[in-house]
């Protein structure tokens, strides 16, 4: 393996102006975003690094580096790590003859390089075995952006790849906190953005055991008849009520309400603590993007953490057997609605005003979490170098613990789950209900 560092090329920029971070950059957990691309041709890797340059000249804040305690970046242009990967021995067809198996892309592509996770902005480059095509792998810190944010860089990159040209316009990292400030007004922020932390604890939680990612491919026609059937299970009068309430789940809340119920019933084939399993609440938070819920719509060319973790209660486990999905699906379209500008405004508010630590929930053992990437970008058809969509999109992690990301397919309308359950839950997980009706398991 060779690594180097990329530099963009305003050279005007090369000063040590300090951007600061904005209170929804710093409430982030510290991780990293992975986003992988397997193409079957292949392109120049001094073309790709030119294209890089040319990119951080427009994103100048991935070629910094964080002050000590990461509250601000510095506009240093030290560079992106680019890593030029030794040829992996697995051509493109040997990866699709294993359908892209999660687990073997991790241990065949991904780096544990916790070592370089100082850099904002990690770039790997390998070509595949034969010439057949190349795997590129974009690391991000989560502390400068969200999936949005890359989804952006991504798209600049690959239209300078492409066309020498940009695809979005862009703000300037000194304009990132006029996006996101205190209103100087009095606080009046709502109780329930911070329910999950404030929940009561009754008992010890059962044993939490490692978790492992299984891929479930869903075709169109699946997902349609999913949300037919959440539909069909409740009557048209509380169809009424709740259309009339403007709370009427989408297809995305279906599909998370169908996923967190077998979750949580299918625990009950495990062999783990009964009366501890029985008696805990497992709740659910969802990733929203709050971009375009805001008045006026954050414009998507903004660079930056927009994103507001959003938690639904939770269930024990006799209490989600009795529910239907559709009460479960509402109960999320519900949270989900309760975004909107004076939501966020408060949600800055009240972060202000407070010294700063990651959501506990996020890291709480019992919590499904659902993050999808799907809506709103389109991942295949803008991550094109030149020789067509790249045959496989993905996002590998070690270290996902009951986390499901929701992925675009490369066949249009499809979609593609990476969930992370207990290693020990997966065989019950994957025969309970009505799982095998709708799901098409990666093996």
């Amino acid at each position: 393996m060779k690594s180097h560092f990329v530099k963009h090329e305003n050279l005007e920029q090369n000063d040590d102006r300090d951007i600061e971070l904005t209170v929804t950059d710093l409430v982030i957990p510290r991780i990293r975003i992975n986003l992988t691309f397997f193409y079957d041709y292949v392109i120049d890797e001094e073309k790709l690094e030119w294209a890089l340059a040319r990119t951080l000249s427009r994103y100048p804040e991935l070629a910094g580096r964080f002050n000590t305690d990461k509250t601000f970046i510095r506009l240093t242009n030290e560079g992106a790590l680019v890593q030029r990967l030794d040829v992996s021995k697995l051509s493109i067809a040997g990866l699709e003859l294993k359908q892209f198996n999660y687990k073997f892309m991790c241990d065949h592509f991904l780096r544990d390089d916790t070592k370089s996770y100082h850099v904002p902005l990690i770039l790997s480059v390998q070509r595949l075995a034969e010439n057949s095509g190349m795997m590129l792998q974009f690391d991000f810190d989560h502390l400068l952006g969200d999936v949005n944010s890359c989804f952006l860089v991504v798209a600049d990159f690959s239209s300078q790849v492409k066309e020498g040209c940009y695809h979005f316009e862009k703000i300037s990292p000194k304009d990132r906190s006029l996006y996101v400030k205190p209103s100087g007004q009095p606080k009046h922020h709502h109780p329930e953005i911070f329910a999950l932390d404030e929940r009561p604890v009754s008992g010890d939680p059962p044993d939490v055991n490692p978790s492992e990612t299984i891929c479930v491919h869903i075709t169109k026609s699946a997902m349609n008849l999913l949300k037919k059937d959440v539909y069909n299970a409740v009557s048209e009068t509380e169809l009424k009520k709740y259309a009339d309430l403007n709370i009427i789940p989408s297809a995305n809340d279906c599909l998370i309400a169908f996923i967190y119920k077998s979750y949580i019933a299918s625990l009950k084939n495990v062999n783990t603590d009964t009366e501890k399993s029985n008696s805990s609440t497992y709740p659910l938070e969802l990733v929203v993007n709050a971009r375009y819920r805001r008045s006026p719509p954050t414009p998507k060319f903004f660079y930056g953490n927009m994103v507001l973790v959003q938690g639904v209660y939770g269930y024990k486990i006799e209490e989600v057997e009795k529910l239907k999905l559709f009460d479960i699906a509402v109960e999320i379209r519900k949270n989900i609605s309760k975004v909107d500008e004076e939501f966020f405004q408060s949600f800055v508010d009240t972060l202000s005003g407070m010294e700063f630590s990651q959501f506990t929930a996020c890291f709480d053992p019992l919590t499904m979490k659902f993050s999808n990437w799907n809506k709103l970008f389109d991942w295949y058809g803008q991550s094109n170098l030149g020789g067509g969509k790249p045959v496989k999109f993905t996002t590998l992690n070690f270290y996902d613990d009951r986390l499901c990301y929701i992925l675009p397919s490369r066949t249009d309308g499809d979609l593609e789950l990476n969930l992370s359950i207990p290693r020990e839950q997966i065989a019950s997980f994957k025969v309970h209900g009505d799982v095998p009706k709708y799901f098409q398991f990666v093996e």
